[in-house]
């Protein structure tokens, strides 16, 4: 699997993982808001690693990856 499409995938986990942290309610919603949150930040972080693999080993579709 390209690196590209790794960082694709990892942007898109990490957009629904923003959504849940905003739509959560319940009477657990600040247990689900804080590990959406972590989830959130660890996902963005592989999104980072892997554009930049993508990036390194000059993988062409990176340019139609978007941070979200």
């Amino acid at each position: 699997m390209e690196y590209s499409k790794l960082a694709y995938y990892a942007a898109l986990f990490a957009n629904d993982l923003k959504h849940i942290h905003i739509h959560a309610a319940g009477e657990s919603m600040e247990d689900i808001r804080t590990e959406a949150d972590t989830l959130f930040y660890k996902a963005m972080r592989d999104y980072e690693d892997f554009s930049k693999l993508a990036i390194m080993y000059n993988d062409r579709q990176i340019l139609e990856v978007r941070q979200p």
